[in-house]
């Protein structure tokens, strides 16, 4: 009646042979360790130097200690607050700029090359009105056409006219 091939099958969860987690795998055992450092580095000194009654003590705990100890156990992105800070200070020494006109050795080499550009910006003469009229005439005359000439003020200077609205030969009502 009994076969001796009928055998109760177990299932083994997969987290079963992780080692260094606490609560049933909730926490590693980093974060847990970084979150005792932080609670006793915060706790103490607001506990032992406040002059408050016990009560007030334990409300000023439960608003800065406990905050930092959660969000020490929880981690970012998967990673222990040291990893993190260690990633992301490697990131701000190492990060590179994208797309830049100059080299980044240049950029790097120089540190008041960002101001220098700032002031070489601010140093360009900025057109005023009798220079944009001087231009619109320029422009009528060589082009005959009023439609291109004013296509052509209005993309020298998108800022003026139109209220820098652009327009194209097709969209123009005139």
């Amino acid at each position: 009646m009994n076969n001796q091939n009928d055998h109760d099958t177990y299932i083994i969860p997969p987290n079963f042979v992780d080692t260094g987690t606490f609560f049933g795998g909730m926490f590693r055992a980093r974060n847990v360790i970084e979150a005792g450092i932080l609670a006793v580095a915060t706790g103490l000194p607001v506990f032992l130097l406040l002059p408050f009654g016990l009560t007030a003590r334990i409300i000023v705990l439960c608003l800065t200690t406990l905050p930092l100890v959660l969000f020490a156990l929880i981690g970012i992105s998967g990673e222990s607050l040291s990893s993190f800070l260690v990633i992301f200070l490697k990131y701000m020494k190492n990060r590179r700029i994208v797309g830049g006109g100059e080299s980044q050795e240049t950029t790097r080499t120089a540190p008041g090359a960002k101001k220098k550009r700032k002031e070489a910006k601010k140093a360009k003469p900025c057109p005023d009105k009798t220079m944009m009229s001087e231009h619109i005439n320029q422009s009528e005359k060589t082009e005959g056409n009023k439609k291109t000439a004013e296509m052509k003020r209005l993309a020298a200077y998108p800022a003026g006219g139109a209220e820098g609205r652009r327009i194209s030969p097709q969209s123009s009502t005139r």
